[in-house]
């Protein structure tokens, strides 16, 4: 799983829930910050695997869309994780 945060101030907020942050958006005054992030994380993991023989929908893993922190409260952030179909 990758836990991503639209900006800095979310990414401690998680931290301090003792969530580790893999993705923290670097333009985080709109969400396609985050999306850019995760396209580079994604396709930075790509290019370190070997290629194989079968795409990960074969293999059975969904790919992500995304996942994002839609508010903030005293307690915690909201959090929407949104799956993407085939």
């Amino acid at each position: 799983m990758v836990v991503a945060a639209q900006g800095p101030v979310i990414a401690d907020g998680v931290r301090r829930l003792d969530i580790e942050v893999n993705v923290v958006g670097a333009r985080f005054s709109s969400f396609h910050g985050v999306l850019d992030a995760l396209a580079s994380m994604r396709s930075s993991a790509a290019s370190r695997s070997p290629p194989t023989s079968r795409s990960s929908l074969e293999n059975g893993v969904m790919p992500w869309c995304a996942v994002r922190s839609s508010a903030w409260c005293a307690a915690a952030p909201a959090w929407l994780a949104v799956k993407c179909s085939p």
